[in-house]
């Protein structure tokens, strides 16, 4: 009976549902797997196939048929118009910068510039100048806009290591550029594909992870196996590069995925593996620095994957960890580098309420982030000194952190969920904040007349999960409030508080904004993320209901206002929960989702990803993927929400055809009068990252005109000129 009925679950009679005769037709060509006794259908394998024309005509047609929807939605332009001038009025985002040599590199975006661009002056006082343009430089070959991938000073500051990739393909290409003169003086380095790179101390040599030279006819999942570091002297011919660092020359998997980080002060190099997927997990190597630069490195472990390590620091003879092990919530602990041990070192942080998410070394101590009822706080441990809590402005949290080896203090981000972020130095010397003459304060900055409050919605197994809700100050709770509910809940990453000044036009027409904090992500450390991955991956989408149910029994918004929204995994969050409870929401938003998790392994970070979402070589493994799956979930003949999914064609991370196999069984099976739309971008990659100016703004437009129109909204018109901040 359940392999009947997983057949009749995708099939059905297959109606088209309304607007059927507008609807691109998708044929339905079954293929149907036998694993472990259940027959799993797939009405849509075909689409898989990216290099067949048939499919790139699907993709465009889709892609026209949402263009065409999403351009006749009331106050389209209108939309467009607003984010377009507060835009055009927000100052620059602005990176944390790098201090080397004497000089401060960072990168800016300004408002109606395309893309974030490197720049660098002398002092905070002194000239900024522009130094890295990546619309001036070739990318990885795709189609579309060239987005600067890396940034990377040498330690004398006389050279930068950067990186540019087209089209959000993230396939990058390195090259060196000296800073007095702007001309490159090395590459290009093809086939790289992270900000994992790192220069020697004498500023003579890096080292970069690079791909290796697949054939054409390649296996999808071939793409990140056999990653090594590779030994670039300045002066050689790239093809003399060496690999000095890589998973099989230490005896590990070569679906590992290394890294290599250099202690300038030390000089010790850490060859680094990670699974890819669970960033306080790795295994630690260390080398000595000149045995690197010479090709002979002899690499020494520190610390396995069962040591739970997320980080290191060195000072002195001294190992600093940050690790989980018997410690959820995370600790740090003092060995020592020659021989390093968990079981007897020496605790310098203990594990407390809150979760210990990163540790950095700058020259005066350690820098950590702790994640505490909903906000990031910043202590400080001096070299043999006790914890110090970093004093920060009431209400803010702490957002990407930076420091050095060779400096004291650190850099930080400092924002919330009603102010956009805005960057800081600390001076342990002076102790006060400095905020960096970076960027002013621009109108839309700060959320007035709004409140962020935290509540706890109960799960289905009683469980609170926390919900952020972003609110007008004063608000009557009778249901009406349109609510753009966001959830993800994967990889224990936590949503931390962000603003961001486009998010104000749909504040101003009335809405407001929710988080809701699911199991699978890290809002309560290991434990909160154990509980939302693999067999235990349910707890995730049924968090999301609940907080979905808290909303409307609380009196916040109801089904017909209240709007479900996700992106890359948080797919499953969505498409769970919306094929779950159809009922709940009267649209949902996904980008770049994924929705056909049977099929995951068989895209290029599908190996990957078997360590969070499960893999089918088990039967337990694809007991849990079949039922996180949201594709095997859709039923033919039921009233399913508006749904927007959007894709770009360059996604390196999510393989297109995971939405377009939802929108194809979505646009099958519904019987509501509400659209199911694939928004596709032909020259765009993973989510927003990676995308222009441009590109970004018309996917916002397209995100607020669809949710406006589905939750009983008025067409959206711009605020009086008096009323504009």
């Amino acid at each position: 009976m359940r392999q009947t009925l997983l057949i009749l679950v995708l099939l059905g009679n297959l109606p088209l549902g309304a607007g059927a005769a507008q609807t691109p037709e998708s044929p339905v060509r079954l293929v149907v797997d036998t694993l472990y006794g259940t027959l799993v259908p797939d009405p849509y394998r075909w689409l898989e196939d990216a290099d067949s024309a048939e499919v790139t005509a699907w993709f465009r047609a889709q892609g026209t048929y949402a263009r065409t929807s999403l351009d006749a939605l009331p106050g389209r332009q209108a939309i467009l118009e607003r984010i377009q001038e507060v835009g055009a009025t927000a100052p620059p985002e602005v990176s944390l910068p790098r201090e080397a040599g004497g000089r401060w590199f960072y990168t800016i975006r300004r408002a109606g510039e395309p893309v974030a661009r490197g720049y660098v002056r002398g002092a905070w006082t002194g000239e900024e100048r522009l130094l890295v343009d990546p619309a001036t430089v070739g990318g990885g070959g795709e189609a579309g806009a060239n987005t600067l991938a890396s940034f990377l000073p040498s330690p004398d500051g006389r050279l930068v290591l950067y990186g540019v990739a087209a089209g959000g393909s993230e396939n990058v290409v390195l090259r060196v550029r000296d800073v007095e003169t702007g001309q490159d003086v090395e590459g290009p380095m093809e086939r790289n594909r992270w900000d994992y790179n790192a220069w020697s101390p004498d500023s003579r040599t890096v080292y970069y992870p690079r791909l290796r030279d697949l054939p054409a006819d390649a296996q999808p999942t071939e793409v990140y196996r056999g990653i090594q570091i590779f030994r670039h002297r300045l002066g050689e011919e790239v093809a003399s590069d060496e690999a000095v660092f890589s998973p099989a020359m230490v005896g590990h998997n070569d679906r590992l995925f290394p890294f290599l980080d250099v202690d300038p002060r030390s000089g010790d190099a850490f060859g680094i593996l990670t699974n890819g997927v669970d960033p306080h997990v790795l295994t630690f190597y260390v080398a000595p620095v000149a045995d690197l630069a010479r090709g002979t490195p002899s690499w020494h472990r520190l610390f396995s994957f069962a040591d739970s390590v997320g980080s290191v620091a060195v000072h002195g003879h001294h190992l600093y960890a940050r690790t989980r092990k018997n410690a959820p919530l995370g600790r740090i602990v003092r060995t020592r580098l020659d021989d390093p041990e968990l079981a007897t070192a020496e605790t310098v942080m203990a594990e407390g309420e809150g979760n210990i998410e990163e540790m950095h070394a700058a020259l005066d101590g350690l820098y950590v982030k702790v994640f505490s009822d909903g906000v990031n706080r910043i202590v400080r441990i001096p070299w043999g000194g006790s914890s110090l809590p970093v004093a920060l402005p009431p209400e803010t949290s702490v957002g990407e952190l930076r420091t050095s080896p060779l400096r004291p203090g650190a850099f930080l981000m400092l924002g919330s969920w009603t102010a956009v972020s805005r960057a800081y130095r600390y001076d342990p010397s002076t102790d006060p904040l400095q905020e960096l003459p970076l960027r002013e304060l621009g109108p839309y900055d700060h959320l007035d007349g709004f409140v962020a409050e935290t509540v706890f919605a109960p799960s289905h197994d009683g469980v609170r999960v926390p919900l952020t809700i972003i609110r007008p100050e004063h608000v009557a709770l009778d249901g009406s409030l349109p609510v753009l509910m966001v959830g993800y809940g994967a990889y224990g990453s936590t949503d931390s508080p962000l603003h961001r000044a486009e998010r104000s036009l749909w504040y101003e027409s009335g809405g407001a904004f929710a988080n809701c904090h699911v199991r699978g992500g890290g809002y309560y450390g290991a434990a909160w993320h154990e509980a939302g991955r693999k067999a235990t991956k349910p707890n995730t989408w049924l968090d999301f209901i609940a907080c979905a149910e808290y909303l409307v029994r609380a009196g916040y918004t109801h089904p017909e206002r209240l709007v479900a929204m996700g992106g890359s995994a948080g797919g499953i969050t969505v498409g769970r929960a919306i094929t779950e409870r159809p009922d709940l929401f009267t649209a949902a938003i996904v980008q770049n989702g994924a929705f056909d998790l049977v099929r995951m392994e068989k895209t290029p970070g599908g190996p990957a990803n078997a360590q969070e979402f499960g893999s089918v070589a088990t039967e337990q493994g694809f007991r849990a993927l079949l039922e996180m799956s949201p594709m095997h979930h859709v039923e033919p003949g039921t009233a399913y929400p508006a749904v927007l999914l959007t894709t770009g064609l360059n996604d390196p991370r999510v393989a297109p055809w995971q939405p377009g196999k939802m929108a194809a069984a979505l646009q099958a099976a519904t019987v509501s009068e509400r659209p199911v739309l694939l928004r596709v971008d032909e020259a765009a990659g993973h989510m927003a990252g990676t995308s222009t100016d441009d590109q970004i703004r018309q996917l916002l437009t397209d995100t607020y005109a669809f949710a406006m129109a589905q939750a009983v909204m008025p067409a959206y018109k711009p605020p009086a000129k008096e009323d504009r901040r």
